[in-house]
């Protein structure tokens, strides 16, 4: 009987070993080709009971396997008897459900020299899901990337990786891993769960990964871009980040945009921040702004106090005009660059693009600054190609370039019509 022909592992795993003769003497070769059938040496004593056993395996009676099998097991002596006696083993073991005895089966079956190729993917995957099961992550881990490095391509094994390691406190690792498999679901057509993101975000906060927690936060932004996200991950990255005044200014414009700003206490950190920044029009138009909403009550006596200054600072502003000709006679661009921060702040979009454009022409400011404002005045003009072209002018480093690739994520998600630019909060003198 060519019982050795039989011998897979459980459907399950979907595993397939190749068909072999009982006997070495047997070996035959293919009528098609030359290619001679893999030799093995099974014993007598061996074949018996080994062939009641599988027949009693395809009829899926485990109990009554296990007599034979254990006879089996006791004769076998060389590298062939003890791989197909470990092979029926883990199928009787599969069967019963009996965790305890898959394992070491899986175990010995790794270990076998005559273990196919072709069969070492899954079960190093399965030895190391194991592994993670029974909590025992340092076991889980070597197995799972040997998995990884054979070519098993199961879904959930960048998952488990990931998982192992940040049980085992690696964190840049196990983000590296959890990529992986937000790039597999991706690249199968899936969107990945918001549950890794999440998880990868809480592990490199904790950790105090800067840089890796804004990478993950953009990366969830941009996959579940709602108006909650857009609050959560803004206010975990000024939180993680020494945010000037000026780049805090910067991210309630985008909480603004993104329809995020929700309490009072917000507003008022963006008035503050633009009033300190020198732009009291942009401190009016933010609580003219949560006034509309109804966030802003009329009566409140802190919100009251900082309009009445920002609406004095506007009376006693020079018309804008007049900043516009020093700076275009100025030797370096930094007048330009105030000055489209006062047109920006205004509400005069086109005007802050001709001046951040004048400031970059000649120089001597902070260019990652000038550029970013530049995309911000471009969106909020509804010029989302001229928006983008600027934030990518943006050098990687610091909260500035995180700062314009959130705005850049907001930009992936306005569509095709331009924004409506906002009007201005008081027309400046001209």
């Amino acid at each position: 009987m060519n019982f050795v022909s039989r011998f897979a592992v459980a459907a399950a795993l979907g595993v397939s070993v190749a068909a072999v003769s009982v006997s070495p003497a047997n070996a035959q070769r293919n009528r098609g080709g030359e290619q001679e059938q893999p030799q093995v040496e099974l014993s007598r004593e061996f074949r018996e009971p080994a062939a009641k056993a599988q027949e009693l395996i395809a009829a899926k009676k485990f109990d009554e396997a296990e007599a034979p099998l254990a006879q089996a097991e006791a004769v076998a002596q060389n590298d062939d008897e003890k791989y197909y006696a470990n092979w029926m083993r883990f199928q009787v073991e599969l069967g019963r459900g009996n965790d305890a005895g898959v394992v070491p089966a899986l175990d010995r079956l790794l270990a076998s020299p005559k273990l196919p190729a072709e069969n070492a993917p899954v079960l190093n995957y399965e030895r190391g899901r194991r592994a993670v099961l029974a909590k025992d992550y340092e076991t889980a881990l070597p197995y799972l990337l040997k998995a990884q490095e054979l070519g098993y391509n199961q879904s959930s094994l960048p998952l488990l990786i990931a998982s192992s390691y940040f049980q085992l406190d690696k964190v840049s690792e196990g983000a590296a891993a959890l990529e992986r498999a937000v790039a597999a679901e991706k690249a199968a057509g899936n969107t990945p769960p918001e549950d890794w993101y999440r998880l990868a975000i809480s592990k490199l906060y904790n950790a105090g990964d800067t840089a890796g927690t804004a990478k993950w936060l953009l990366m969830e932004l941009d996959a579940y871009p709602t108006v909650e996200n857009w609050r959560r991950t803004l206010l975990i990255f000024r939180e993680n980040n020494q945010l000037t005044n000026r780049q805090k200014l910067d991210l309630y414009r985008l909480l603004g945009a993104a329809g995020a700003l929700a309490d009072e206490s917000e507003y008022l950190s963006y008035g503050d921040a633009a009033f300190n920044s020198g732009l009291p029009w942009e401190t009016k138009a933010a609580i003219d702004a949560g006034r509309a909403s109804g966030i802003i009550q009329t009566g409140t006596a802190d919100f009251n106090e900082l309009y009445t200054r920002a609406n004095t600072a506007i009376r006693n502003e020079r018309a804008l005009s007049a900043y516009e000709s020093e700076a275009a006679s100025a030797a370096n661009g930094q007048a330009a660059a105030q000055t489209g921060d006062a047109y920006l702040a205004s509400g005069d979009y086109a005007k802050a693009v001709s001046m951040y454009q004048m400031a970059l022409q000649k120089g001597g400011v902070d260019t990652n600054e000038v550029n970013l404002h530049l995309g911000i005045a471009h969106a909020k003009a509804g010029d989302l190609a001229g928006a983008r072209t600027s934030f990518d002018a943006v050098a990687d480093g610091g909260p500035i370039s995180n700062l314009a690739k959130f705005w850049t994520v907001w930009l992936n998600h306005q569509g095709s019509a331009p924004a409506a630019p906002a009007e201005p909060a008081a027309a400046p003198a001209q």
